[in-house]
């Protein structure tokens, strides 16, 4: 399985032979999630886009199991890898599942490539450890599916849907908690996706229970998971805040916050959930003056519960951001659980090369990106 015909598109893009059988090559897309942060992890809706930044994973036959990437490496007969433990818990994932159908995978090499970090080399926040989760998945899945046409399902629809599970079930296990699952979504995915929190602990039950087969048909014959592809609004401008962030210890902070205040925690789920269904309606609609006003709604609401928090969830760059889009006619806010990583700006093409322009010459690392389209 390497370089030869084309047998997927974005978002996840793969290059096999199925005649020479000596690589098979994934390309996965980073994430942007405009609103639902935090929120989402109590049952709100969210808004997340799949981004042209990409990692991508590279798997070939090897005389063992091996993960590489970031200037690390982990063998099947060597120690764990801490830096690698997303890679790795895909890997286990789907191994169980394919022993659940009775199927083995062969010993591969896995190299892993990323264009999720600024220059120097720290990480924009662009749901890195979902693309890996979601790269290794595929990879994997593909290589059995080409050695084994049984496994081939009858719709890319259901392939996708078995490829999330398995991958945002990796995703949580690697985090050691269970997450919403957006970001995994939008790798999977692709597109501009409104969706909700995927409940996973059906599946963390039937992985960790004594019978593969049984894991197996929890994923197979469990609903897909509920997305809706909403029209992309056009490009996104992008200014890295300097600083990567720590998503868990801010989910931290605000989850003690919204047991302290519960009237204000309500209150933002309230408010964060009717500014992400107003972007969708208007998404729908496509009409960019309405998904400013709801990009606007997000912020505000994220901003009003944030001192409660004790946490910086919108930094210093992401005000001054804001302020300059404001400016410029076009809105902005931080993207997912801020406090460092990117803030987005939203409108139309001129206004984002104008305001790109400005930033860039005031100093700020600042780049716009595309959505990436939902695989046919």
């Amino acid at each position: 399985m390497a370089k030869g015909r084309c047998v997927g598109a974005p978002p996840l893009l793969m290059e096999a032979d199925v005649t020479t059988m000596t690589s098979v090559r994934v390309r996965v897309p980073g994430k942007i999630l405009l609103t639902g942060e935090y929120a989402v992890l109590d049952g709100a809706p969210a808004i997340v886009a799949a981004v042209d930044r990409f990692v991508e994973a590279e798997a070939a036959p090897a005389y063992e199991f091996q993960l590489r990437g970031m200037g690390l490496c982990w063998r099947a007969s060597g120690p764990e890898v801490e830096g690698l433990s997303f890679a790795r818990q895909a890997l286990r994932v789907v191994q169980r599942y394919l022993d659940g159908r009775r199927r083995a995978l062969p010993p591969l090499a896995f190299e892993l490539r990323d264009e999720l970090r600024a220059p120097d080399g720290q990480k924009l926040g662009l749901g890195g450890s979902a693309c890996v989760c979601v790269a290794i998945v595929s990879t994997a899945l593909a290589v059995a599916e080409t050695l084994d046409a049984g496994l081939r399902t009858s719709s890319r629809a259901a392939r996708r849907d078995r490829i999330f599970k398995l991958a945002a079930l990796a995703h949580g296990r690697a985090q050691k908690k269970l997450g919403s699952g957006v970001d995994v979504a939008a790798s999977t995915f692709g597109g501009l996706v409104s969706t909700r929190r995927f409940d996973m602990a059906p599946f963390v039950r039937a992985f960790e229970a004594p019978s593969a087969e049984a894991f197996a048909e929890a994923i197979d014959r469990s609903p897909a998971h509920a997305v809706e592809q909403l029209p992309a609004p056009g490009p996104l401008l992008l200014l890295f805040s300097g600083k990567s962030a720590s998503t868990p210890t801010h989910i931290a902070a605000v989850r003690q916050a919204a047991e302290l205040h519960p009237a204000a925690w309500q209150r933002f789920l309230r408010a964060s959930a009717d500014a992400t269904q107003c972007l969708a309606q208007a998404s729908r609609e496509r009409d960019m003056a309405a998904c400013l006003t709801a990009i606007e709604r997000a912020a505000n609401a994220l901003s009003d519960f944030e001192p409660l928090t004790g946490i910086e969830i919108t930094t210093p760059e992401h005000r001054s951001l804001m302020s300059l889009a404001q400016a410029r006619g076009v809105r902005a806010k931080p993207s997912g659980a801020g406090g460092g990583d990117c803030a987005f700006a939203i409108g139309t093409q001129r206004q984002l090369e104008a305001l790109e322009r400005e930033l860039t010459n005031s100093g700020g690392l600042c780049f716009q990106v595309g959505i990436c389209r939902e695989s046919d």
